[in-house]
Formats: C-alpha cells, structure tokens, sequence
C-alpha cells in the first residue's frame, strides 16, 4: 500500500503509535502453509447449507518507507491468514437460489515491535440461477 502522505494519522502518532513514524508505504510478502475443512449438509435432496474454514500459517518480511528521507525498516515475522465461507441455498437441476459469505483476514508481524499489519476482505452474494440445455455445444466443447 501507498499513500501520497503519511498513512499513520497525525493523532495516532501523538499517542505513541509507531513510536511517531509517519510511514507513506508498506509492503508484505509471505510464504504460509493452508489447511482446513469444508462441509456440506444437504437437506431434503435439494437444499444445502455449507461452511469451511482455512487457516495458514507461515513466515513474511515486512517494509516500511518514510518520506522523510529516513530510509525503510524491514523485518522477517511469523503470518496468519485465514478464509471462512458460509453458503446455503436451494439446488436442482433447472434452479439454483443461494446465498454465499466469505470473509478473509491476514495478519503479519510488521517490522516494530510489537506491531502487526492486517487486511480483511469479505464478500457477500446472493444468486439466481435458471439452467438451460444448449441444442448445439458452445465452442466444440
């Protein structure tokens, strides 16, 4: 990320955030091992509830720039990520009616002490589905 000022408010920084440094970037990169779990109960052959949950853990090297002519800080941390979705709906050969969340969080150690960086994204959808049969196959397929 990239601000075109300093991405630690001025008011923040009075309270000790940082110890007052007033970074304008900051970069992440990770390597991290996932698993998880996903699992789906069906109700009545056609209505479906689903949830999985994927954790990672692993290791990142953090950069911090100052526009202040004082250079970067860099650090190597651990990095803990995680993906949860949650869907239901309703499925049959010609409809499909469903809801789908997903929710992802990052979390890596940032090159001060005791500081970390997060980022955290959702989504939520909501379809509607009708089937057809197409009466020649689309591209040979």
């Amino acid at each position: 990320m990239r601000g075109d000022s300093a991405l630690v408010p001025y008011q923040a920084r009075e309270d000790g955030f940082y110890n007052g440094m007033a970074f304008t970037r900051a970069s992440n990169i990770s390597l991290a091992v996932n698993g998880g779990y996903a699992y789906t109960l069906v109700i009545a052959k056609h209505w479906f509830i689903t949830g999985s949950l994927a954790v990672a853990v692993g290791a990142n090297r953090s950069v911090l720039a100052f526009n202040e002519g004082s250079g970067k800080k860099h650090g190597f941390g651990w990095q803990i990520n995680n993906t949860l979705r949650i869907a239901a709906g309703y499925n049959s050969p010609k409809y499909y009616v469903g809801v789908h969340y997903v929710d992802i969080s990052t979390r890596g150690d940032a090159p001060h002490p005791r500081a970390y960086h997060t980022f955290g994204a959702g989504n939520l959808r909501f379809s509607i589905v009708r089937r057809f049969t197409m009466k020649k196959p689309i591209f040979g397929l």
